[in-house]
């Protein structure tokens, strides 16, 4: 048996160090939480008008099919000898025949318009998606700083520990050093958790425009829960965007091809009033079609044609390489869940074993069969697998994160960069629209 050791309150300190996680029932507070910052963002906002503009540009193209109405004055002196002509005009012109022009711009304005909407609903999914891995980040440090200051509590105590029993020739100084070390590296690891901490937090406060807690998420286990709850998918909101944009452009230049046909119209004229004419006062009225046929135009139309057919295959090469990327991300993906799932297995066995360490130390230290030394040991063993075990929960997290894009690998973009990124994909078309359809 081993005597002569100072006690230490092993049973408090036991209490302070194993994990305090518990997934309450309560109701998940993260899709609320979402909901907040997607109203307050300004990125959102623009690309919402991205897609009302798209839409008014879809009303402005259907105007070119109903017919038109316009009123006109005419004042004219010829000379002293005659009297001045004023004449009132209300003309109606419909046009019947443009080589199906109008027809093909209508459908190059709603596949441009579907491009918008899944460009925003793209957008949004994304925005989601990197706020949320921000909110996880932030619980992480938070849990990090937890166990990190309970590492640097047991070091402490074990260094008053050693140094006791150097005063007594038990220890050697290089234990000492050995813990020193240790404790300042730990030192070091929590400063820098404690920076990056307080980087994410202005982050979120900046995106939230308010003040933030990370209570109000509850706990880490119980944001990967509803992190895992989400109902947000992205599925394919960009692939279905470049489809419709594809769509469009091939709407465009058939749309373009209708300058080579005969263009035909019907027009009413009426003349109310018509001073000075031959007819004096009466009223007088006049009805009839219009052709034209365009024979030569210096070859804009050719142009306009293949600047259409050119965007479209620059389109079709950006689909492929989205495909391919994604099969990719997809893959990288996979591989990644089967490596989480072999080990989770083995972090599960390690918490159970580091518990069991604990409470075997713990009794052989009430029995003096070991010093406090080995007690301190098997906490701070249990603190690194509890480090191990919540990089776990984040990267379970992160998966199930991505499933809600479609399996993309967002990056590190900052949120102004991805929604910039979104309003280009989907409902910045609208300015695309009127670039390539004139």
């Amino acid at each position: 048996m081993i005597t002569g050791l100072r006690r230490i309150p092993i049973g408090k300190l036991l209490l302070a160090i194993l994990p305090a996680f518990s997934v309450t029932g309560a109701e998940p507070k993260l899709g609320a939480l979402l909901n907040e910052f997607l109203s307050r963002s300004d990125d959102l906002q623009k690309v919402r008008l991205g897609t009302q503009s798209q839409e008014a540009a879809s009303r402005e193209t259907f105007s070119g099919i109903l017919p038109q109405v316009t009123a006109g004055y005419n004042l004219a002196k010829l000379d002293h000898s005659r009297p001045r002509k004023e004449t009132f005009a209300l003309e109606a012109t419909q046009p019947l025949f443009q080589g199906f022009s109008e027809y093909r711009r209508l459908q190059r304005a709603r596949h441009f318009l579907a491009a918008a909407r899944e460009g925003e609903r793209d957008s949004e999914a994304i925005l989601r998606f990197s706020f949320a891995r921000l909110l996880l980040t932030r619980l992480h440090q938070e849990e990090k700083r937890k166990i990190l200051a309970k590492s640097m509590t047991i070091l402490a105590r074990r260094s008053s520990e050693l140094q006791r029993q150097k005063s007594i020739g038990k220890s050697r100084p290089t234990d000492l050093w050995q813990n020193d070390l240790d404790k300042l590296q730990l030192e070091r690891d929590f400063e820098r958790n404690e920076r990056q901490a307080e980087s994410t937090q202005r982050s979120i406060e900046s995106l939230l425009k308010r003040g933030f807690n990370p209570s109000e998420v509850g706990n880490l286990e119980t944001l990967v829960r509803d992190i895992t709850l989400l109902s947000f998918r992205r599925d394919n909101y960009q692939l279905d965007a470049q489809s419709e944009r594809l769509y469009a452009l091939g709407a465009l230049a058939k749309a373009e091809r209708g300058a080579y046909w005969p263009q035909l119209g019907a027009y009413g004229v009426y003349y109310p009033y018509a001073r000075g004419s031959s007819r004096g006062l009466e009223d007088t009225w006049e009805l009839g079609l219009r052709i034209s046929w365009t024979l030569f135009e210096g070859f804009r139309t050719g142009s306009r044609v293949a600047q259409a057919n050119l965007a479209r295959q620059s389109l079709e090469a950006d689909q492929r390489t989205t495909l391919r990327v994604r099969q990719l991300e997809k893959e990288e993906l996979q591989n990644f869940e089967d490596a989480l799932t072999a080990d989770e297995d083995r972090l599960l066995a390690a918490r159970k074993l580091a518990t069991q360490s604990i409470q075997y130390n713990e009794r052989d230290y009430r029995l003096g069969l070991v010093t406090s030394l080995e007690v301190l040991a098997s906490l701070q063993k249990f603190l690194q697998v509890e480090i191990s075990y919540i990089d776990f929960l984040v990267d379970k997290a992160e998966v199930a994160l991505r499933h809600t894009v479609g399996g993309a690998s967002v990056g590190g973009a900052s949120l102004e960069s991805i929604a910039t990124s979104g309003r280009t994909n989907g409902a910045g078309s609208a300015t695309v629209a009127r670039s390539e359809g004139g």
